[in-house]
């Protein structure tokens, strides 16, 4: 098999959690970064290929929320 998966991650929290949501948008890009290897299937994402974005949405009256969004692109092998 041969191919590209595409994942989109999102991370929510309150602006108190940005450091929180920061970190764990920077553990998944870093993670899609190289080979992963699973029991079944080989995959190879390179930097370029990922990309990471921390938005303020106020779209819920009253509230401020932090939405981290990773999009991962990982070729299998």
């Amino acid at each position: 098999m041969t191919g590209s998966i595409v994942l989109t991650i999102d991370c929510w929290g309150t602006p108190k959690q940005r450091l929180t949501i920061t970190d764990m948008v920077e553990r998944f890009f870093y993670a899609s970064v190289g080979h992963i290897n699973t029991e079944n299937y080989s995959y190879y994402g390179q930097a370029q290929q990922q990309s990471t974005r921390i938005l303020i949405d106020t779209s819920v009256p009253n509230s401020t929320l932090l939405h981290g969004i990773v999009t991962v692109e990982l070729q299998i092998q």
